[in-house]
């Protein structure tokens, strides 16, 4: 029962801020993922659909690493 209800928690949150998990940035899927699977949900209730996009986002992330400038430089 209290894990449902965290659940549906979740997803009402998501659903308030109108956050597809599909359409969201690395921190936000991170986010909403770590916190459903800290409430207690196992690994295989997480749908491979969101597994997919972590993996798409953390790509992307590592291949435009380099090309970031880091807060607080200068150039010159």
């Amino acid at each position: 029962m209290k894990k449902n209800l965290e659940s549906e928690t979740l997803l009402t949150m998501a659903e308030e801020e109108d956050a597809d998990l599909l359409e969201a940035d690395l921190k936000t899927v991170l986010e909403i993922t770590g916190s459903y699977l800290y409430s207690g949900a196992e690994l295989s209730d997480v749908e491979e659909s969101v597994f997919l996009r972590i993996f798409e986002l953390t790509k992307q992330h590592l291949a435009e690493e380099p090309y970031r400038i880091p807060k607080g430089t200068t150039i010159h």
